[in-house]
């Protein structure tokens, strides 16, 4: 179990100054001054910093203008001391008893991830645009999320801490630190949780902020997974490209195999040969953002195990 003195819970914020004062009151009711808060004002318009500091304990921070979800947790992880944060959305759909059934996992999970019932899809208009992200990252990372972008979750700050340039500043946030922990090998855990429904409007953007998404999922896997990526697009070119020119050689035996479809089996191979070369690079760049290859994080974790 993770004590509450070693975990700061991070609220980022945005115009939520008719769910910050109930959010942070039932904080306070079920866990008091044991569990450090600290509330990120997102450059919001209204009184949500104002009814933060009406809690003598709360720390708020705020930003001049709105940057961004993913900018709000830059400046947490800046900001704290404490080995872990949990992060927790500030429009009051989560429940403050959740915060303790994620701490009571084991010190040497990397992530807890508080998952939704059918990973926060429900019944919506945006299900459809959901369903096919999860489709994207299953497809290039050949597993399947229980909740990608759950805002419920706690992580070891010094862990997502070296991660912080691959971090978008939107919404997306909470998509790139799931793959991040995903590909790069680190223990992650699902606790599964409930919600409540959202009251008032999302400040989701579906097609500018859906279409962020999707090229920050291509761009994580690229860098993480590029071999995955490339190997793919290269076997369906080749795919494409042999079926094309057997069936043409059917045809026509006469003239053997067609132009296009040697083109196209090229094609395949070209693309094969730069995710190699990609795959160097992303090794190269990965170390210098990380302070310990995940191979030997993960024979540490062993070692906790068995001890």
């Amino acid at each position: 179990m993770i004590p509450f003195e070693q975990c700061t819970l991070v609220i980022p914020a945005h115009n939520e100054a008719s769910h910050i004062g109930r959010v942070l009151s039932e904080l306070t009711a079920l866990y008091g001054t044991r569990l450090p808060v600290m509330v990120v004002d997102d450059g919001s318009n209204d009184d949500t910093a104002a009814i933060a500091r009406r809690h003598p304990h709360v720390r708020v921070v705020r930003h001049f203008r709105r940057f961004g979800y993913g900018a709000a947790i830059k400046t947490a992880l800046s900001q704290v001391a404490t080995p872990y944060i949990c992060l927790f959305d500030a429009d009051g759909q989560h429940r403050a008893e959740d915060v303790a059934r994620l701490l009571a996992v084991e010190p040497y999970i990397d992530m807890v991830i508080g998952t939704r019932p059918w990973g926060g899809l429900g019944v919506s208009w945006r299900t459809p645009g959901k369903l096919a992200l999860i489709a994207l990252v299953t497809i290039c990372l050949g597993r399947l999320f229980p909740d990608l972008n759950s805002g419920l979750r706690v992580v070891k700050r010094q862990l997502l801490q070296q991660y912080i340039p691959l971090l978008p500043d939107g919404f997306s946030a909470s998509t790139t630190s799931t793959l991040i922990f995903f590909t790069r090998g680190y223990s992650v855990a699902h606790v599964p949780i409930q919600v409540r429904p959202r009251v008032g409007r999302s400040l989701v953007r579906p097609l500018r902020d859906g279409a962020r998404t999707v090229g920050t999922i291509l761009h994580m896997v690229t860098l993480f997974k590029p071999m995955r990526f490339f190997s793919l697009a290269g076997a369906l070119l080749l795919t494409t490209g042999a079926i094309y020119g057997v069936n043409r050689l059917m045809q026509n035996p006469q003239l053997g195999l067609s132009v296009g479809s040697l083109l196209i089996i090229l094609t395949g191979v070209l693309v094969f040969l730069f995710g190699l070369i990609a795959d160097q690079i992303a090794n190269i760049r990965l170390e210098q953002l990380e302070r310990r290859h995940s191979l030997s994080r993960r024979i540490r974790v062993e070692d906790e195990v068995r001890s």
